[in-house]
């Protein structure tokens, strides 16, 4: 029997950033408000960047991390906050579809059922420190040196 696997797609990266990957999907809850930010890319025009904390929900589980985001994917959620039948992304997961690569990347914002966090969520995504994470990636000289939550002492 020949399995098909046109469904298989490379999972986003690992870390302490969420990084979706081109042609790839994650579904992750948003905690908190974002923190925005301005940062200009390759000597252009400083644009705003926002940085939350995420719970993305893996087959192999649920990890937190921090996640930046640019006006798009703001303005994408903000249209379902508007929505009187989603309202805040905080009560609902979300699907980021990324299409693309470099200036022709897509992205879209799928919303799930509503649906609580467990306790043990709770703790994983408190762990998070964005400021910290924002102020110590920015600093750090080398990837030893950033922030990370998570490390034990």
């Amino acid at each position: 029997m020949n399995e098909s696997n046109w469904n298989d797609r490379e999972e986003s990266a690992g870390g302490l950033f969420l990084k979706i990957n081109p042609d790839t999907s994650v579904r992750v809850r948003f905690v908190g408000n974002p923190i925005r930010t301005m940062e200009s890319f390759k000597g252009g025009e400083p644009r705003p960047r926002y940085t939350s904390k995420v719970l993305v929900r893996e087959p192999a589980g649920v990890r937190a991390c921090a996640y930046q985001f640019g006006t798009v994917v703001k303005n994408l959620l903000a249209d379902l906050a508007d929505e009187e039948d989603w309202g805040s992304p905080e009560t609902f997961d979300v699907v980021i579809k990324r299409n693309g690569s470099g200036l022709d990347t897509e992205y879209s914002v799928i919303p799930k059922a509503k649906s609580g966090i467990t306790a043990e969520e709770m703790v994983l995504a408190n762990k998070i420190d964005l400021v910290a994470i924002l102020s110590k990636s920015k600093s750090a000289k080398s990837r030893d040196d950033e922030y990370d939550p998570f490390k034990e002492d």
